[in-house]
């Protein structure tokens, strides 16, 4: 990745200044310094996507006079052929450098939070016990019939964090310590 897509916990970046981009429905999108006068220079408006949560949008006309719109973090760091861009935080409104990442569609996914009843990411109850399952390369995976959820919970995240690594949105993530 390019140097400008530092992690947060890297030095050097924490200091950026952050600007805000006004949206409509009251919302704003976050945007560095560096990005703003850019950024700024079109309209943008808050769309909901597929996945519910809002998005920072632009409109405009193609050469061939068609309308097309673009996400707000595809305009500030367009992805390579094959990835896409993807939210660390999954605050699809910080458009920072430091919460976008590339990502396959798979890696993007694992970053998401899932429709569960149980309220665990890769859980669903089966009778009196909970079973954990994980999807690798469009398969699911079965992890297991454990006697709690939170077992279940703690295999799955256990699972994800092999298959996908930082992407991994987890049930129990770790606690950080204080510095």
């Amino acid at each position: 990745l390019p140097d400008v897509f530092l992690k947060p916990e890297q030095p050097g970046r924490e200091d950026a200044a952050m600007r805000e981009i006004p949206l409509t429905k009251g919302l704003v999108a976050l945007v560095d310094d560096e990005d703003f006068e850019r950024v700024s220079a079109h309209t943008w408006h808050a769309c909901d996507l597929a996945s519910g949560r809002p998005y920072a949008a632009t409109n405009y006309r193609r050469q061939d006079g068609k309308r097309k719109t673009t996400l707000m973090h595809n305009f500030i760091a367009p992805p390579p052929e094959g990835l896409e861009v993807d939210h660390r935080n999954r605050n699809a409104l910080d458009n920072r450098k430091e919460n976008i990442r590339y990502g396959t569609r798979a890696q993007n996914n694992a970053n998401r939070k899932a429709w569960s009843r149980s309220g665990m990411k890769g859980v669903h109850a089966h009778g009196r016990r909970w079973h954990a399952e994980i999807y690798v390369n469009g398969r699911k995976k079965c992890l297991g019939s454990f006697g709690s959820l939170e077992e279940a919970a703690r295999a799955y995240d256990s699972a994800a964090l092999d298959h996908y690594g930082e992407f991994a949105l987890l049930n129990f993530p770790p606690v950080r310590a204080a510095v």
